[in-house]
């Protein structure tokens, strides 16, 4: 069948796009949410993660635990906080 055929390949290409296969990379955006003494808690920002090198790792990391690659990531934020709060609290206090 030449239209189911033509579907997936067109399907295939957009995805394509998205994760920047056969194209340069472009960086990610991450949004992100801050809370801070100083500023409203509801103010929101965006990170510019380039993830060249990482994509592929992160797609699958995150396919592995059934999740999306923005929660694999906020994950391993996470992750390294808990293990560095000591650190980070001595550094923000500086």
């Amino acid at each position: 069948m030449p239209g189911k055929k033509d579907s997936q390949k067109d399907q295939a290409n957009k995805l394509a796009g998205v994760f920047g296969v056969g194209k340069e990379a472009a960086p990610v955006q991450i949004k992100a949410e801050e809370k801070n003494d100083t500023k409203r808690d509801d103010e929101k920002y965006f990170i510019s993660l380039d993830a060249t090198g990482y994509k592929d790792y992160l797609k699958r990391m995150a396919g592995a635990k059934g999740i999306t690659v923005t929660a694999f990531l906020r994950q391993m934020i996470d992750d390294h906080m808990k293990a560095n709060q000591e650190q980070y609290n001595m550094i923000k206090n500086i």
